[in-house]
C-alpha cells in the first residue's frame, strides 16, 4: 500500500478548519491586547460591538432576512428564540432524535419538553410521518435539523407546521451554505440558527447566529434579547482568544500529530475550556448568554466572505468520495445535487472500530457525528430521551462514521483517504454488503 510513505507527515482532523495561520496569530495578539487593556487601563468591552454588527449585517444580506443577531453560541441562540416565542413550561417542541445536546439544553432550561422524532435513514433528519404522529395540543414548534448539510424533508415538514400552526426553527449548525432547490437552508422557517464552534464550517471556537425570516414582533424581541447580552470578563475574553488562536495552529494538519497531544494536556489541566457545558437543567451556566470578544466576529466575517470557496471545496471532496463508493456498486445520494455542501461525509459501516482504527493508523481522524441519539452523551436520559424511542437513530449512531470534506485537505490527503476506502471495502466484503443494504432501505 503506497500510502505508508505519507503516514505521520500530516494528520487530518475536523477542528478550526477555516482558521489560517494569520488569523490564529491575530487572535492571540488580540488576547494579549485585551489583557493589557484590562490590567493597565481598566478596559471594558461594553459598547465594542462594531464587528458583531458588521458580521450580522453580512449574514442578513446573504440570507435576505428581516434580522440577524450574534450570540455566544448556537445553543444560546436557540434559547433566545424560544424565549422570544413566549412558550410556557411543559409546552412541547418536536426535535430530531439524532442531534446535539446543544438543541435539547435550552428547551430544558426553559421547562419546555423536547419530543424526539426518529429519522429518515436517507437524510439522517426528522421523518415527517413520525413527526405528525407525535403532535399534541401542547406542541408549539418544530426544530428542523439539516444533518451534515443535507436538507431535511423540508416541504413535508413545513406543510405539517402550517397545518398545526407551529413555529419552525431551522437548525443549520451543520448546514451553512447548503441549499434546497437553490434556496439557502435557513430561509424556509420562521427563524434559523447557526454555530461557529470548533468543528463547524467556519469557526473560532465559540459563537452563534440567529436569523429571523418572518414576524416583526419576533424580530424585535430577539433583537432586544441580543442587545441585552452581557460581556465576558477580561480574563475569560483573553482565554477564549488565546485558546482559539493557539488551537488554530496546533490543529493544523502539518503539526496535529503532536499538536493534538498538547491540546489534550491543556484541556486536562484546565488551561483550555471546552465549548460544551456541564448540563444541569436547574442552573444556566454563568457565561451561557455572554458575548464573546468583538474581534472574533471580524475573523468570522473574513471566513464568511470566503464561504462560496469553502462550500465548493466541500462539494468537490464529497463528489470524490461518491466516485469511490460507486466502484462498489453502491448508489449513494450524499451529493446528488450541487445544492449540498456536506460539512462531513457520512457512511454507515458494520464495524466502526475496525474502520476508525485503520484510518487512525494512517493519520486520518474519522468523525462519529452522532455516536448517540443525543450527541456523544451516554446519559441521554438527562435530556429526557427514552432509550428505544428512536430506533433508526440508535441504529445509525451505532454504525455511523464521517469523513472530512474541509478546505485544509490537499490532494495527497484526498488520495490517501480514497485508497483507504478502497482497501477497506476490498478487504472486508461484508462491509460493502452492509453499506449497500442500508442504502436500499
Amino acid at each position: 500500500m503506497n500510502w505508508m510513505k505519507f503516514k505521520k507527515l500530516r494528520s487530518i482532523n475536523f477542528y478550526y478548519t477555516s482558521l489560517d495561520l494569520i488569523n490564529s496569530l491575530r487572535l492571540m495578539l488580540n488576547a494579549f491586547i485585551f489583557l493589557f487593556k484590562g490590567v493597565v487601563i481598566s478596559f471594558s468591552q461594553k459598547g465594542t460591538n462594531r464587528h458583531s454588527k458588521i458580521f450580522a449585517e453580512q449574514f442578513q444580506k446573504k440570507f435576505k432576512s428581516i434580522g440577524a443577531y450574534t450570540f455566544a453560541s448556537g445553543r444560546s441562540g436557540i434559547y433566545a428564540l424560544l424565549s422570544a416565542m413566549n412558550f410556557r413550561k411543559q409546552d412541547e417542541v418536536l426535535v430530531t432524535g439524532y442531534t446535539c445536546s446543544a438543541v435539547a439544553e435550552p428547551l430544558l432550561f426553559l421547562g419546555i419538553k423536547p419530543v424526539y422524532v426518529d429519522i429518515d435513514l436517507k437524510t439522517f433528519s426528522m421523518k415527517p410521518s413520525l413527526a405528525r404522529k407525535l403532535i399534541t395540543k401542547r406542541t408549539k414548534a418544530i426544530i428542523i435539523q439539516h444533518t451534515y448539510g443535507r436538507a431535511a424533508n423540508i416541504k413535508e415538514l413545513l406543510n405539517i407546521a402550517n397545518e398545526y400552526d407551529l413555529k419552525v426553527i431551522e437548525d443549520c449548525a451543520l448546514a451553512l451554505g447548503s441549499r434546497h432547490n437553490n434556496q439557502l437552508l435557513g430561509t424556509f422557517g420562521d427563524a434559523s440558527i447557526f454555530s461557529f464552534e470548533v468543528s463547524k464550517t467556519i469557526s473560532v471556537g465559540w459563537g452563534g447566529m440567529v436569523v429571523i425570516n418572518k414576524g416583526n414582533k419576533l424580530n424585535q424581541k430577539v433583537k432586544s434579547f441580543a442587545s441585552n447580552q452581557g460581556s465576558l470578563s477580561m480574563l475569560k475574553s483573553f482565554r477564549r482568544l488565546f485558546q482559539a488562536g493557539l488551537s488554530g495552529i496546533l490543529y493544523m494538519p502539518q503539526i496535529y500529530w503532536f499538536g493534538g497531544y498538547i491540546v489534550s494536556l491543556l484541556l486536562r489541566f484546565g488551561i483550555f475550556k471546552k465549548s460544551s457545558i456541564n448540563f444541569d437543567r436547574n442552573k444556566i451556566p454563568e457565561n451561557y448568554l455572554k458575548n464573546p470578544p468583538d474581534i472574533q466576529w471580524s475573523v468570522l466575517n473574513g471566513m464568511f466572505n470566503k464561504l462560496d470557496f469553502i462550500n465548493d471545496k466541500q462539494k468537490k471532496q464529497s463528489v470524490i468520495y461518491d466516485q469511490i463508493i460507486r466502484l462498489y456498486r453502491a448508489k449513494n445520494d450524499n451529493c446528488k445535487s450541487n445544492d449540498v455542501a456536506l460539512i462531513r461525509y457520512p457512511i454507515l459501516v458494520k464495524n466502526k472500530k475496525l474502520f476508525i482504527e485503520l484510518f487512525r493508523k494512517n493519520g486520518i481522524e474519522v468523525g462519529q457525528w452522532f455516536s448517540h441519539p443525543i450527541s456523544s452523551s451516554d446519559d441521554c436520559h438527562i435530556y429526557d430521551y427514552t432509550l428505544g424511542s428512536c430506533e433508526t437513530a440508535e441504529y445509525v449512531a451505532n454504525h455511523i462514521i464521517n469523513l472530512p470534506t474541509h478546505q485544509k485537505l490537499i490532494q495527497k490527503d484526498s488520495n490517501l483517504i480514497c485508497e483507504l476506502l478502497e482497501y477497506f471495502f476490498n478487504k472486508y466484503p461484508e462491509e460493502r454488503v452492509f453499506f449497500e443494504k442500508n442504502l436500499s432501505n
